[in-house]
């Protein structure tokens, strides 16, 4: 039995962003600017802006925007070319979160178009990692690869953002089937965050790899990363990175055909990851548990189960494990005669990849 790759989501080191949008009043937005108010220094204002434009860019779009406008205004009446490259970056990374890919694309390249005029480094692998991220999100693969290479030159010495960008890239190569590039690539990450001594990021290195070797059915592999991973976690008290631990040996045993023992794992994953709130588990968990139940035949409790990880996956507006995931859903009604549900799930999948392409398409 062999996964269809777009369920998979690999775990995060440094490189997969989350948002948390709560979106703003106008109360919120003019507190930020009325402390701008009880600041007398203009250098010290567009510092402030910049500093609360790039705090807001993930959480509160609308007031990260404003903060980004009124820096851009005021880094070009002081002259300032860093402060303009720095809030054209900021506003970018506003319009990333908001899916409006275009826009952030035009203010990434002036950033890093200032930031070459100034011979500006740290900017210059700043502009070129967002440029990347917003390609990957569009569909751009090669293009998001060319950019996280051209940051990594600017990076120098600065291995905490080597490995982040390094992960982007091996993230990439998972995502073009390129298993193999995407385990050199794991490694070198590995190498790095052993030397630092850094275990919580280690652990998802471990589990990444895991992930790697079983698309490749090197299963003795994935079990020593996904074991490496839960000893790791254990030893450490990473609550999270245990849970993650289980869910990988849970779909390792899926692909092995271990169904009962792939629901121990599964269910211990579940119960972890329902405890932290994490709805990214909850939602791979009971996907791996729907599957286990399928191949067991017990129906009941695979539809059950994947019926809670379409559940989740809508929470999450993961658009791309919803395709796969409907899909799957229309066939297994299909398969079980109940040909009602299994319209149902195909028109919810042809909507939702109708939706992924116009999104690639509107962000060419």
């Amino acid at each position: 039995m062999k996964h269809n790759n777009s369920f998979v989501r690999l775990f995060g080191i440094l490189f997969l962003l989350s948002i948390v949008y709560s979106g703003s009043t106008q109360a919120d937005v003019d507190n930020l600017f009325a402390n701008l108010d009880t600041i007398q220094n203009d250098s010290a204002k567009l510092s402030y802006l910049n500093s609360m434009a790039f705090d807001n860019s993930k959480k509160d779009f609308q007031a990260a925007r404003l903060l980004a406008d009124s820096a851009i205004k005021l880094s070009k009446m002081m002259k300032n070319q860093s402060g303009l490259s720095m809030a054209y970056l900021n506003k970018g990374t506003s319009y990333h979160y908001m899916s409006e890919f275009s826009e952030a694309l035009l203010y990434f390249d002036s950033a890093k178009m200032i930031a070459e005029l100034q011979n500006d480094s740290v900017m210059l692998a700043r502009a070129y990692n967002n440029i990347g991220l917003t390609h990957r999100f569009i569909g751009d693969m090669d293009i998001a690869l060319i950019n996280f290479f051209q940051s990594i030159k600017f990076l120098k010495s600065d291995t905490n953002r080597i490995a982040s960008r390094l992960g982007n890239i091996a993230t990439i190569y998972f995502m073009q089937d390129k298993y193999e590039k995407a385990i050199e690539v794991f490694k070198e990450i590995e190498i790095i965050f052993k030397k630092q001594g850094k275990t919580r990021y280690l652990i998802s290195t471990y589990n990444n790899l895991s992930m790697c070797y079983m698309e490749l059915d090197e299963f003795s592999k994935a079990k020593e990363y996904s074991l490496n991973a839960l000893q790791a976690s254990i030893a450490s008290e990473n609550i999270r990175g245990q849970g993650i631990a289980y869910y990988s040996l849970g779909r390792l045993s899926n692909q092995m055909k271990l169904y009962s023992e792939s629901i121990n794992y599964l269910r211990k994953s579940l119960e972890i990851a329902k405890g932290l709130n994490d709805n990214d588990i909850v939602m791979n968990s009971n996907h791996e548990l729907g599957v286990a139940y399928k191949y067991l035949g017990d129906f009941s409790n695979a539809e059950f189960y994947l019926l809670e990880s379409v559940r989740f996956a809508e929470k999450l507006n993961a658009k791309i494990q919803l395709e796969g995931f409907y899909n799957e859903m229309s066939n297994f009604y299909y398969d079980a005669r109940i040909f009602e549900k299994s319209y149902d799930f195909l028109k919810l999948k042809i909507a939702i990849t109708d939706s992924l392409m116009n999104e690639k398409s509107k962000n060419k």
